[in-house]
């Protein structure tokens, strides 16, 4: 029973720090993109906008809800979301999200699935 419990801990401890690790590798790698390659000048089907819109979409799967509320307030705060030219968002498929009180004015969200999201 001991063995169980501190094997239950052990793994969630450690699905909570790859989800921390995750949501911090894809906020440097975006900020690299916005400062070095000027993300937020590119048009929607430039190399560096189809890689960042990749990466979001991964790391939107891959962390936790909380995570998804604040990666999605990181790109709006970014103006990433708002203009059709990038549109990180455009036609996601973004199953079970949370985005309840994040400020999403004027974002572009043409064509994304929020199926089982919370808004």
């Amino acid at each position: 029973m001991t063995i169980c419990v501190a094997y239950f801990i052990t793994n969630r401890i450690t699905n909570e720090r790859n989800r921390q690790d995750a949501l911090k590798s894809y906020l440097k790698e975006i900020t690299t993109l916005l400062l070095d390659k000027q993300l937020k000048y590119r048009k929607y089907y430039s190399n560096e906008v189809q890689a960042a819109k990749s990466f979001t979409v991964l790391t939107l799967r891959d962390i936790d809800l909380k995570r998804n509320k604040q990666l999605i307030q990181f790109l709006s705060d970014a103006k990433l979301i708002q203009s059709k030219s990038i549109g990180l968002l455009k036609e996601a498929y973004l199953e079970n999200i949370f985005l309840k009180g994040v400020y999403l004015n004027e974002a572009y969200m043409e064509g994304i699935k929020l199926r089982k999201s919370n808004l």
